[in-house]
């Protein structure tokens, strides 16, 4: 049995049918429980317990409050934290106590761990940076790593998730439908990315390793523009508009204009060397029509 950790969200879900799909059974921990096999939690306050729990094999923690929706104010930034690090700790508590038959953790991150570059390409052991991010993904992991004593542990850092179900294009698709699309920056800068079936399937696969790994939950990385004429051509539509300049979207975003504006290159060399199939590996429309 897996039990999920942000289960309810735009990976969780796809998560949980990729599992179901396996032949597992699951458990999802929520702060609203609507399904019968939903668990309420709350990790500012004590744990209740639930007795299926005792059944648990797998634990996969995709529990994070999102890094692009808000301004990085300084509550903010504390927001993220406490949403990554404190639930994790809180995770590992109630599996301490409730799950003995636990053998598999996955912990998600992400690629944000180096800071930015336009040349070089980043692997997994190099260093982590010293921005907001970078910092914030170095103590998540930390956090992680109360689970490394199991027989099956690994971190994966994600890139940008795409697909037709939320994420960037279900915030960009109502602007691109109306011809206001634009490209941000010069539109040259690198972004990492992975297609939402590929995740869920990736995270199934890993949680059944036997082995500890770290690795980029990458399959290429494209520009700006590649990605946005992808999401504009899956709409039938094209970008008319000019650029945004940086300079304008750090005004109106602040610090998570980086998000938009900076370059990130990262080596997809380890999820391709592993005995794992990824079905999207090229940026073109067909990411946005499933």
């Amino acid at each position: 049995m897996v039990l999920i950790a942000g289960g309810t969200g735009f990976i969780g879900k796809a998560t949980e049918q990729a599992f179901l799909a396996h032949g597992f059974k699951s458990l999802v921990l929520s702060r609203f429980p609507t399904k019968p096999n939903h668990i309420l939690w709350n990790p500012s306050a004590p744990f209740k317990g639930d007795d299926r729990l005792s059944e648990v094999t797998h634990v996969v923690n995709l529990m994070g409050e999102s890094i692009a929706t808000k301004r990085w104010t300084e509550s903010r930034k504390i927001a993220l934290t406490q949403s990554r690090v404190e639930t994790t700790h809180y995770l590992f508590d109630l599996c301490k106590e409730h799950c003995p038959k636990l053998t598999s953790y996955i912990g998600i991150s992400g690629v944000n761990a180096y800071g930015y570059s336009n040349t070089i390409t980043r692997d997994e052991s190099d260093a982590f940076g010293t921005d907001f991010l970078s910092q914030l993904i170095q103590k998540w992991e930390t956090a992680h790593r109360d689970f490394e004593f199991l027989p099956s542990f690994h971190m994966i850092r994600l890139g940008m998730v795409l697909s037709n179900k939320g994420g960037a294009y279900e915030s960009l698709s109502p602007l691109l439908k109306k011809g206001l699309g634009a490209v941000p920056g010069s539109g040259e800068q690198h972004v990492p990315w992975i297609h939402l079936d590929d995740v869920s399937n990736l995270i199934c696969f890993l949680s059944q390793q036997p082995q500890k790994s770290v690795v980029h939950g990458v399959a290429g990385c494209c520009t700006q523009r590649e990605l946005m004429v992808a999401m504009a051509t899956s709409l039938q539509r094209k970008i008319r508009l000019p650029n945004l300049p940086a300079f304008a979207l750090k005004l109106i975003l602040g610090e998570r204009s980086e998000l938009l504006t900076k370059s990130l290159m990262v080596s997809t060399q380890k999820i391709y060397a592993l005995p794992f199939e990824l079905e999207f590996k090229e940026m073109t429309d067909t990411l946005f029509k499933q």
